[in-house]
């Protein structure tokens, strides 16, 4: 099912072969990510069709398309008109499908091959697939983890990713396609809601304002790395435009800055003002204990840097809180 909001889905009347040239297919619009991405593309002059499967996401100067029903044909027509597509979707985290295996080719999978089937029937096309870098891999002992390094997932929310990564690199080979998989480590800043199980900053900043303790899982040794939305959106950007050979790269894409959550939370503190309460719980299967990801192959491919540090982004993203 396809409803539209103050468009319709067929534009091709509508669109000069310029326009779709620079048009962008955003698929998981409504998110955190998705909506600064859209933002951004705008900025940049281009087109964007951003994709969410819910009403009342507010994404101006898009051609806004609500896919409650994923299909190839829904995709085939929207992907016409467009030359890239960026695939954020994804309702899951780590914790919130462990023992529901199903639950992952139902709502991640699944849709996505539905993209993938509607590629098919048009000319090659270039997909950016937004993955994992903070569950992939597993516990890294290793400094940091590179692009080839062994994937372990311990949850069934990053085997589905891994499942997914496979799945595109299927594609690209047999289309001609080009896809470039991004695997971002955790991503933070202004803007992210608080959602029960979703994102430790929005969490911590929640517990800091109602009291209510957060949930470590460990003794919060677990040791992550942050990288700020504006960074990661950068960096997406950056894959859009870039040309690439048809075929599949894959880039991790990540502050590089071990971070454990203990001190994660000190630098949360800091930035509100307001002790974090916080109870601690025994380690569950699903939680990775360290992973921080090497970024020096998207550093050296887009001539990408990441600029805003943890401190200067924790206290941007408290202030909108405010």
């Amino acid at each position: 099912m396809i409803a539209l909001n103050g468009t319709s889905a067929n534009t091709e009347a509508s669109w000069s072969k310029a326009n779709v040239a620079k048009a962008v297919l955003v698929v998981g619009a409504g998110g955190f990510i998705g909506r600064r991405l859209c933002k951004a593309l705008v900025a940049a002059g281009r087109r964007v069709i951003a994709v969410t499967r819910q009403e009342g996401i507010p994404i101006p100067d898009v051609h806004h398309v609500i896919v409650r029903e994923p299909s190839s044909e829904t995709f085939e027509e929207l992907a016409r008109e467009c030359e890239g597509i960026v695939w954020l979707a994804c309702t899951s985290t780590p914790g919130s499908t462990a023992g529901r295996p199903m639950a992952e080719l139902d709502e991640n999978l699944a849709p996505l091959f539905a993209l993938l089937g509607g590629l098919h029937r048009l000319p090659p096309r270039k997909l950016v697939f937004i993955s994992t870098g903070g569950a992939i891999y597993g516990d890294v002992d290793a400094a940091m983890a590179v692009e080839s390094s062994v994937l372990a997932p311990k949850s069934y929310y990053s085997a589905g990713k891994a499942a997914c990564e496979s799945f595109v690199s299927a594609w690209a080979h047999q289309s001609a396609g080009q896809a470039i998989i991004l695997r971002p480590s955790n991503v933070f800043g202004r803007g992210q809601p608080f959602r029960p199980g979703f994102g430790i900053i929005p969490t911590a900043f929640h517990a800091a304002i109602s009291g209510e303790p957060l949930t470590v899982w460990g003794d919060g040794s677990a040791v992550r790395d942050y990288l700020h939305v504006e960074d990661f959106v950068s960096l997406c950007i950056k894959c859009v435009d870039t040309p690439l050979a048809a075929g599949v790269e894959t880039y991790n894409a990540s502050s590089g800055e071990p971070t454990s959550l203990n001190a994660l939370l000190t630098h949360v503190e800091a930035a509100c003002g307001k002790a974090v309460p916080r109870i601690f719980r025994a380690s569950r299967p699903v939680d990775v204990e360290r992973i921080v990801l090497d970024n020096a192959r998207a550093r050296r491919t887009f001539a990408w840097q990441p600029q805003v540090t943890l401190d200067r982004g924790l206290a941007d993203a408290w202030a909108a809180q405010s």
